[in-house]
């Protein structure tokens, strides 16, 4: 939707054409980022946050939120299998934690390496996820992600290794 700003004397009084409720479906009203370099191991079946988090107020019960989360994520072991696994958490209003993106695989999660030598593997994967979440409320929604190693194996996972994990909301007018 493209904004035209009108200057001129006798146009009369013009208020409130850009406020939240008056942008149409679709538009973006807010949009929020961070940034975390901290690296995270885990080396555990267990889901651990990783450090990367964002807070966001939707200011409509109607808007969506539209979430891009990428990490950096390293999966390592001495044998074959290195797995590792990834997901995205909402919490409302400071309620508990859900998944709202999840892997359907404990064992081999959604990094997964063979070495066919059976030798070792060490690999660094960027993975990068999009979606739009539907939180329905004008609470705070803080979004942020968890990671561990699969159960199929590893020896660790590691996230946000060589380069910084991303997170970027956008309010999306409903």
């Amino acid at each position: 939707m493209a904004l035209t700003k009108i200057i001129g004397a006798g146009i009369g009084t013009v208020t409130n054409q850009f406020s939240d409720s008056n942008m149409s479906a679709g538009s973006i009203i807010q949009a929020v980022d961070a940034s975390d370099n901290t690296e995270t191991t885990v080396q555990n079946t267990t889901f651990t946050d990783t450090g990367l988090t964002l807070s966001i107020t939707p200011s409509s019960t109607s808007s969506k939120i539209l979430v891009t989360c990428t990490q950096t994520i390293q999966a390592w072991n001495t044998s074959s299998y290195a797995t590792a696994r990834w997901r995205i958490m909402r919490n409302v209003g400071g309620g508990s934690f859900t998944a709202i993106y999840e892997d359907s695989s404990s064992a081999n999660g959604n990094i997964f390496y063979y070495d066919y030598g059976g030798s070792g593997i060490n690999c660094y994967t960027p993975i990068s996820y999009t979606m739009i979440d539907s939180p329905a409320t004008t609470s705070a929604c803080i979004y942020k992600t968890q990671g561990c190693q699969g159960s199929n194996g590893g020896n660790r996972a590691v996230f946000n290794g060589p380069a910084a994990g991303r997170i970027v909301l956008m309010e999306i007018a409903g």
